[in-house]
């Protein structure tokens, strides 16, 4: 890679692009790094057929939450009401509802 040189990127895990879809390599005088790295929102994440989410999850960030409910009424969450989206780019494992 050369100084200025841009990089066209995509988001893997499912989820899509809120900033621009590339990166620019920079000369740091030191050594080469990229810069203007994009960054993409979570995929829908995947849940057992007795939870369901409250909002549109496909349109959150890293380290941002998700709200969830019990698919049937009568039963409650045990465990945080909502999941995660972590830093390896997967959602953090769901409650369960009794």
């Amino acid at each position: 890679m050369l100084d200025e040189d841009r990089c066209e990127v995509e988001c893997n895990e499912g989820g899509s692009l809120y900033t621009h879809n590339y990166m620019i390599c920079k000369n740091t005088s030191i050594e080469l790094e990229w810069v203007a790295v994009p960054n993409c929102t979570c995929p829908d994440p995947v849940l057992p057929k007795n939870l369901n989410t409250t909002e549109d999850c496909s349109k959150k960030k890293l380290r941002e939450t998700c709200n969830l409910t019990c698919s049937d009424k009568k039963s409650s969450l045990f465990g945080n009401i909502f999941i995660r989206y972590q830093n390896n780019t997967k959602w953090s494992p769901p409650p369960k509802c009794f």
